[in-house]
């Protein structure tokens, strides 16, 4: 059956602890350990969600995800205490920014590839505003060739360049690249299903990985893949 898009029933059907990360990203705040109620919000976490605030005012151009997405992407890496981190597809840094502010909290690193020189600029200028220049090392160049170069392994990748281009970058990433029990998070379930077929075949069916699709939103979504052996 040819796959025209995914319908909502299929991200609820998985269930279980998709379905609870779904909800408890879908709320309004960054909901980081020093902004919790009762707690004192420290001046680091201060600018953080003013960074955020700003990019969300000034362009919706600037947001390759939505609030409720960038929270679920914060959330996975607390909760999998992320050290080392990859995303594919900066672009204005709007996504590097919730990741790293997890990495804030678990003490690791983020190292993120945008292809365009201007959104690498600007990706390094708000990630910056957010104080989170120390955790993220911006790279300029096109993934395909830049992956290659990266010293593993990574704990937690987030996939959201070039859809089409997703086997590709799985490849170059598995096995060597991805620690054991590490997750895959692809975006734009919903939106590019179609270019993304390749690599929901290849995950879905892959003996090393367990994966389930969800939504923040319900406007687009994730793939997530967990690594459970330590060789695929």
């Amino acid at each position: 059956m040819k796959r025209t898009g995914l319908r909502r029933r299929e991200f609820l059907a998985g269930g279980g602890a998709s379905g609870v990360l779904a909800c408890l990203a879908a709320g309004n705040t960054l909901g980081l350990a020093a902004g919790d109620a009762g707690r004192p919000v420290s001046r680091e976490w201060r600018a953080i969600e003013t960074a955020i605030a700003a990019m969300e005012g000034d362009s919706p151009a600037y947001l390759a995800v939505a609030r409720p997405d960038g929270r679920f992407l914060n959330l996975l890496a607390r909760m999998i205490q992320a050290r080392r981190a990859l995303e594919l597809g900066t672009a204005h840094g709007y996504a590097a920014i919730w990741l790293a502010a997890a990495l804030e909290e678990t003490g690791g690193r983020l190292t993120t590839v945008e292809i365009l020189t201007e959104r690498a600029t600007a990706a390094r200028q708000h990630i910056a505003a957010a104080g989170l220049a120390s955790r993220v090392n911006v790279i300029e160049g096109d993934a395909h060739q830049v992956v290659p170069t990266l010293d593993g392994p990574f704990d937690l990748v987030y996939l959201n360049a070039d859809k089409a281009g997703l086997v590709d970058y799985f490849q170059k990433l598995v096995p060597a690249k991805l620690a054991p029990r590490a997750v895959l998070a692809a975006f734009g379930v919903l939106k590019a299903a179609e270019k993304m077929k390749a690599y929901l075949d290849l995950v879905e069916s892959h003996p090393g990985f367990d994966t389930v699709k969800l939504s923040s939103t319900m406007d687009d979504g994730f793939v997530v893949s967990f690594r459970r052996q330590s060789r695929a």
